[in-house]
């Protein structure tokens, strides 16, 4: 039996091998070489859930992320228990696409036990965000919404003063803007690991540029005991890793590997 762990890749890879592709939508061809937004990884249902980015420029200029017809800037999910993938009889709108409206969704994971997703998302000019959503969150016909073009963070675009309506969407339970230094969110995992036991249930996170280390709790839906670590700056933070006591890692731009660790 092929562990979860390791399930992901091997079966895209064998999708890849035998030539298959992933969607057959009217995506048009790539125009930038930005917001990539990858992350592959089985959700608590044992589906496979894929993010993408909206396809890169500024302000989403293909229109890709609210379209459900294409699967830039997207949250899909799908079936790859035989191949080539089927599309889940449980998806919202009856193709690959979960959620919609997402940026460049630079690290995302689901915390067991609770099965829920953590989604960090880069924003464009002004603020970062982390959106939190149960993996049952979409109804019949509704994806997940996560709001952008039409929102950054919380705020509307581009105007983040003007008033517009964002009914529908899951927005953010925490942002922070770009006054300080921020220029694009890491995302990572909340902490189950047993070595420190005060951390369990933080959602930890960093910045690119500044490469702080935050954490919160997310709990009665917002996210409260919000924490700057104040750690040693360790560059350019690019992603977490997780290993198989749930332990924490932080892995930088300068090829170096850090665990988060009681001093």
């Amino acid at each position: 039996m092929v562990s979860t762990r390791f399930a992901a890749p091997v079966l895209v890879l064998a999708c890849l091998v035998a030539g298959c592709r992933i969607g057959d939508k009217d995506d048009p061809p790539a125009m930038f070489d930005n917001h990539n937004g990858g992350v592959a990884a089985f959700g608590p249902d044992g589906l496979l859930f894929i993010s993408t980015g909206d396809g890169g420029g500024g302000g989403d200029p293909q229109m890709n992320a609210q379209n459900p017809n294409r699967l830039l800037g997207k949250m899909l999910r799908i079936d790859v228990s035989t191949l080539p993938y089927t599309i889940p009889p449980t998806n919202p709108l009856a193709n690959e696409v979960w959620g919609v409206g997402l940026r460049n969704p630079w690290r995302w994971s689901f915390d067991a036990p609770t099965n829920r997703l953590y989604v960090a998302d880069v924003g464009q000019n002004r603020y970062e965000e982390v959106d939190v959503v149960m993996p049952d969150a979409p109804a019949p016909g509704f994806a997940v919404n996560f709001g952008w073009p039409l929102t950054e963070g919380s705020r509307c675009f581009p105007d983040d003063q003007a008033a517009c309506n964002t009914a529908g969407q899951t927005l953010p339970v925490l942002e922070y803007d770009h006054s300080t230094g921020a220029c694009a969110i890491t995302g990572g995992y909340v902490y189950r690991g047993a070595a420190i036991p005060p951390l369990q249930g933080r959602y930890f996170y960093s910045d690119y540029c500044p490469g702080f280390i935050r954490s919160f709790r997310f709990t009665n839906n917002q996210a409260i005991e919000k924490i700057d670590w104040n750690t040693p700056d360790v560059g350019r933070v690019i992603s977490f890793g997780e290993d198989a006591s749930r332990e924490l890692y932080v892995i930088t731009a300068s090829n170096k590997i850090y665990r988060i660790a009681r001093q």
